[in-house]
């Protein structure tokens, strides 16, 4: 009976710290600019359909993070904030081309091209 009750109360245990982690989790994506800034770098260098297909809102995330953690490093006197700040910039311009340069589902992705005859050699 000690190992039922034992089991249970770790099982009740997992189930809230689990609900408490997910909800830490979600509330520090909208805190924390570095994790959001950093999810969709990564997104990015591992799986292209994943960084291709983020949401309106995830893009202006990422954009106002950018924005958060450029002025927090333009206020720290720090000899490397002028080269992250440089690489910030570099990455939000890439990923601004790439999501409004987006083939949408009804543009072609190749031409019609004209059928061309190959001389037969005999």
């Amino acid at each position: 009976m000690k190992k039922f009750v034992f089991s249970a109360l770790v099982l009740l245990g997992i189930s809230f710290s689990s609900t408490d982690l997910m909800a830490s989790t979600s509330e520090k994506k909208t805190q924390n600019p570095w994790e959001e800034f950093k999810s969709v770098i990564e997104a990015y260098h591992h799986s292209n359909v994943d960084f291709y297909y983020t949401s309106q809102a995830e893009q202006k995330a990422f954009l106002d993070a950018a924005t958060q953690i450029k002025l927090h490093l333009e206020e720290k006197n720090v000899p490397f904030a002028e080269t992250k700040i440089r690489k910030i910039d570099q990455a939000v311009a890439i990923f601004t081309f790439l999501w409004e340069n987006q083939l949408s589902s009804d543009q072609e992705l190749i031409e019609p091209v004209e059928d061309i005859e190959i001389p037969e050699f005999q």
